[in-house]
């Protein structure tokens, strides 16, 4: 589903703060969002300072503006498991990285559409970057996401988030005023993030698939899976949980996803279990399961 046109924002915004003389603002294209919608957000940051405010954005094709949601409380959290089990899902469910997820800058959701360029925000040189807001000047940003949790957190399979409320944040990461700040001792200057939140709730009907929680609960449900975690004392802690997805045959569209090319949710949930450093001999099971309903479809322990 396109992202559709830019917001433009009035009135009020849903949420202000000031600090170090740097004004951050956000609006809200809605604090409502159904499934299959795009959330879109405005920051405006302000200098109300005679001098520059800096900041750190961390790379010379960002502003330092960064916007974020938290969504823990709109993940379903399954059942509660109690010893390894316990402790197994505690760490998969925190190695797939569902719970924080970034928003892209507007201009990057669509220059992926239409293959434009993007715009370089920072003055950089070869050891540090900083972005220069003039006095009394602003900028205004516009950012997007679509509501989803992932499997991991450096992969793409994508499910769309059931009803409930998210938390948006934006921050500007100020380091100092005046002139421009500069290394000590090849250290960085420390940076205060601005930071302010906003609620949004998901509305509608969910999207009836399980979640990471769920998914791992379904994988505690098999017998031999359930053994082979609790058999031994020492498996209450692993060095290593691959939560992952990858295509599988005949796979259906999400009718939440329908016209988002490449973010379909994928055929087949791997949770990997390693006691011991990542590839050297070690402890290693492997359960695959259907993200779609749970299903276990093998086991495979060594």
């Amino acid at each position: 589903m396109p992202v559709g046109k830019p917001f433009e924002p009035s009135g009020s915004p849903a949420a202000s703060t000031s600090r170090h003389g740097v004004r951050v603002e956000l609006w809200l294209a809605s604090s409502t969002v159904a499934p299959g919608e795009w959330v879109q957000v405005v920051v405006r940051t302000t200098n109300l300072g005679d001098d520059a405010a800096w900041a750190s954005p961390g790379s010379c094709d960002s502003s330092g503006t960064h916007v974020q949601a938290d969504v823990s409380d709109a993940i379903p959290r399954g059942v509660a498991q109690s010893g390894n089990a316990a402790r197994f899902k505690e760490k998969a469910v925190r190695d797939s990285g569902i719970r924080i997820h970034d928003f892209q800058p507007w201009s990057d959701v669509r220059r992926d559409i239409t293959g434009g360029r993007g715009t370089v925000w920072a003055e950089c040189t070869p050891s540090w970057v900083a972005h220069k807001l003039r006095a009394r000047d602003r900028t205004v940003e516009r950012f997007a996401w679509y509501p989803s949790w992932n499997f991991h957190r450096d992969e793409m399979p994508l499910q769309p988030l059931p009803p409930g409320t998210i938390t948006i944040t934006a921050t500007w990461p100020f380091v100092s005023r005046g002139e421009r700040p500069v290394l000590v001792d090849e250290v960085q200057p420390p940076v205060d993030l601005i930071s302010l939140t906003v609620p949004l709730t998901i509305t509608g009907a969910g999207p009836s698939t399980p979640s990471v929680p769920e998914l791992v609960d379904r994988a505690l449900a098999d017998p031999e899976w359930a053994a082979w975690v609790d058999e031994d004392a020492d498996r209450s802690s692993w060095s290593y949980v691959w939560v992952t997805a990858w295509p599988g045959p005949d796979y259906p569209d999400h009718p939440l996803w329908a016209g988002l090319t490449d973010l379909d949710p994928w055929g087949i949930v791997t949770l990997e279990l390693i006691q011991g450093e990542v590839g050297m001999p070690g402890t290693r099971g492997v359960i695959h399961l259907d993200p779609w309903t749970g299903e276990v479809l093998d086991v495979a322990l060594q």
